[in-house]
């Protein structure tokens, strides 16, 4: 399995956990069913494996070598892919601000969270299908084979430092457990 390969088979991983996310929201919303420790987990999740790991490959490495392509960092699919990076961020930071705060959430908190919630989910279904969708072929189109094998290179070296650290095994393993936790009943 190439690093690109790879790459693109975290959006799986990711999805569960936005699953999980739906449910948790939908729990939330009905039953007001206030979990934050769950909530918390969710966002290490989003925070180390979507954010620091995957668009971390993404913006340092993927992207990087299409631009290198003829592709323009600043408009079209990878100025899109990016600024959606951002949203994402800050979406996070908001939930996970949410899951450390001390005091009950207030009706008001609780709408925060159901509202920033449901945002999160539909921007990451859409984002990922997106970079399934866009991102993906231009990688077929725009690389020739000496490019591709350098950018899985780089890939495979960023990899393996997950996966000799331990990282990549628990923040997957984390992912199932929480899809695990929040199956749709």
């Amino acid at each position: 399995m190439t690093g690109v390969d790879r790459l693109f088979d975290e959006h799986p991983v990711i999805m569960r956990v936005v699953d999980a996310l739906s449910v948790f929201v939908d729990a939330l919303e009905n039953n007001g069913d206030e979990n934050r420790s769950e909530l918390m987990r969710m966002m290490t999740f989003f925070r180390e494996y979507a954010d620091l790991i995957h668009h971390e490959k993404e913006e340092s490495l993927l992207l990087p070598a299409l631009v290198n392509a003829g592709m323009r960092w600043d408009v079209g699919v990878i100025a899109d892919v990016r600024k959606d990076h951002e949203l994402e961020r800050s979406m996070i930071q908001t939930l996970r601000y949410a899951s450390l705060q001390s005091s009950a959430w207030s009706v008001v908190d609780r709408q925060r969270v159901i509202d920033v919630g449901r945002r999160f989910i539909d921007y990451m279904r859409q984002h990922v299908t997106v970079e399934n969708e866009s991102l993906r072929p231009l990688i077929i189109e725009k690389l020739d084979d000496a490019s591709r094998s350098e950018l899985d290179a780089h890939l495979d070296r960023f990899d393996a430092k997950l996966t000799a650290s331990g990282e990549l095994e628990m923040l997957t393993d984390l992912a199932i457990n929480l899809g695990e936790t929040f199956t749709r009943r």
